[in-house]
């Protein structure tokens, strides 16, 4: 956008960034990361001190994108280094190789699937889980038009419907 060659972004807000007049972003959804696993393993991830996070296999996203930042970040502020056995950005392989790796991760709420051998959880040793704040963001001067407003009204009736989807049992 900054280039000039977008007129509007779906994008993920940084807490620390600072508001940039030439940009009107608009919050979609605050959506929280659930902690995904082998159910032996999860249970004991969950009974376990949050010192002893630390020892458990990771699955995480790719170094340096936003969610690896916002989940290594958010543990290391509750004193949990990550020990990764695996990396990727995609969330369903993601819960895929949890389950291969005998390992646990964090994945936005909306990208649960269902899968035998599998379990989540929300909290974890006491530690909250992350979120992060889906944004929709516009030039200043598109920021009113009509497609604008539409194309914001449709992203959130499409969250609500996605969010509902998973999180139905």
């Amino acid at each position: 956008m900054q280039a000039g060659s977008l007129d509007a972004a779906i994008s993920i807000q940084e807490a620390a960034e600072p508001e940039d007049v030439r940009f009107r972003t608009v919050p979609l959804r605050h959506e929280a990361f659930v902690l995904v696993g082998p159910p032996k393993l999860l249970s004991s991830a969950i009974r376990s001190g949050s010192d002893s996070l630390s020892a458990f296999p990771w699955v995480l996203p790719r170094v340096g994108s936003d969610c690896d930042r916002l989940v290594t970040s958010h543990f290391a502020r509750h004193g949990v280094l990550t020990r990764t056995v695996g990396r990727t950005d995609d969330w369903i392989l993601a819960q895929e190789m949890a389950l291969a790796l005998q390992a646990i991760t964090y994945i936005p709420s909306s990208e649960l699937v269902r899968r035998d051998g599998l379990t989540r959880s929300v909290d974890v040793a006491g530690i909250p889980a992350p979120a992060r704040t889906v944004v929709l963001v516009a030039k200043s001067s598109a920021a009113v038009s009509s497609w604008f407003l539409i194309l914001r009204q449709r992203l959130k009736r499409a969250y609500s419907r996605t969010s509902a989807l998973a999180h139905s049992s």
